[in-house]
Parts: C-alpha cells; structure tokens; sequence
C-alpha cells in the first residue's frame, strides 16, 4: 500500500510555505503541490532546493492573485479587474472556444513556470479543487497527457454523504481520469476524512490531503482546524498493519 500525504497550497504565503517545510522535515508528508503566480511562490521554489527530496506537483491557481498570461484577463469567467475571479459554476460542462484557449494557455503558463524554477514536477492538483469543473478538467487532462502527468481525483473520502447527483458527478469526473490513464491515486481523501472520519483505505495508492499550518507553535490542518501531530504516523501504521 502506498499512502501519499500532500500538502497544498506551497507557496500561497510565507506562513503556510514554512509549515509546508516544517512538515516535510518533520516527515509528516512527502509531496506539495504549488502555487506559482503568488508573493511566496519564488522564495518556496528557493527553500526547495535545500530539500530536493520533496516532491512538487503544480497547484492549478485560477482563484488568486494575477494570471500569468494576458488574454484570461479580459475574460469575466476568470478575472476581474485583471485579477482571477473565478465565476464559473461547479457543475458547468461548456465554455466557448475562445475561453477554452484561454485557459489552455494560462494552466500551460503555470506549469512552465513552475518548471522554470528547475522543479522536477510530479502532478497536477488545484487551488479549491477548480480543476474538476468539467471543462478545466478537460484542458487540464490535454495538459497532463502531454507532458506526462498525473492529475488528483475528485474527493472520494465524502462521495457517500453527497446527494445523488454531485455524487454521480464525482463519478463522472473521476471515471474520466482514469479512462485517460491520468489518475495520480486510486483514492483521495482529506485529512478529516482520514483522522476522524476514519474513511477506510482499501486502494493501492491513496493521496491523503492536507492544509498545514504552524499556529501557536501547534501544526494544524488549517482546512479542518485539526491537530497534525506525531499520531500521523501511528495512524499511517495502523492502516498499514491492518491490511
């Protein structure tokens, strides 16, 4: 079994990029995924490269910060006053051609750039889950099979308290990663559904996310506001025990 702990969102602020480090030090997880259009992202990609060993994947950002190209500004699904605003529904399943380009062009930008900061990048995920709004999806998968990448699931860990219809959804979206041989893991889950929801890991190979943050001299998952201690590992081993 492999259970893979990721943390999101390196480089977002110099808070959470210095938890993110302190994590990995403290061998809490082994992989991040980064933001690479934000105020910390070139000092996260120097703190890198004192521990090459941490694996980086691209954290799709189209919720924050400046775009890294300029046709998406002008676009009113993406940005605002040149800045992203994201207003696109969760379950929209089309956008224009035009758009389409757009956004082909900006997540391609993101992915280079990180590249750029020599970054050997294991995966794609994104900031709020975006990539799994269908037709970022699609771009994201073309992106992924071109450069040989792996792209995060749809959550799993809750499909069973969804309605009927966001859970044919995820379903959907996920059936879709895997038919395109793009899947990173066979289950993703958060840290919540991990500690307390006490989701079962059943899957060969598991994405476990989590949200670090140093508050108070305490680690926390600053999603759930949950403690991320030492038990971490004794509950890794316990799942691993009891296979």
């Amino acid at each position: 079994m492999n259970i893979i702990f990721n943390a999101d969102d390196f480089g977002l602020s110099k808070e959470v990029t210095d938890s993110i480090i302190f994590s990995y030090k403290k061998g809490i997880i082994s992989h991040t995924t980064m933001l690479v259009n934000m105020d910390d992202s070139d000092r996260a990609a120097m703190l890198y490269k004192n521990h090459p060993q941490l694996r980086i994947g691209l954290h799709i950002n189209l919720i924050e910060g400046s775009p890294l190209t300029e046709e998406i500004k002008s676009s009113k699904l993406f940005c605002e006053n040149g800045k992203f605003k994201l207003n696109i529904k969760r379950r929209r399943l089309f956008i224009s051609i035009k758009q389409y380009v757009y956004l082909y062009k900006e997540i391609l930008a993101q992915l280079n750039k990180l590249k750029n900061y020599s970054i050997n990048v294991s995966h794609i995920d994104s900031h709020q889950h975006t990539h799994t709004i269908l037709p970022i999806l699609m771009v994201t998968i073309l992106i992924a099979k071109k450069n040989d990448l792996k792209i995060r699931l749809s959550r799993t860990g809750n499909i069973s308290s969804c309605s009927l219809p966001i859970r044919m959804y995820k379903y959907f979206i996920n059936a879709l990663l895997k038919i395109n041989k793009v899947s990173f893991t066979d289950q993703m889950i958060s840290y919540d559904d991990y500690i307390e929801k006490r989701v079962s890991i059943k899957s060969k190979k598991t994405e476990i996310m989590i949200h670090p943050l140093l508050k108070d001299n305490i680690l926390i998952d600053y999603t759930s506001g949950l403690t991320i201690g030492n038990f971490i590992n004794e509950h890794r081993n316990n799942y691993i025990n009891n296979q």
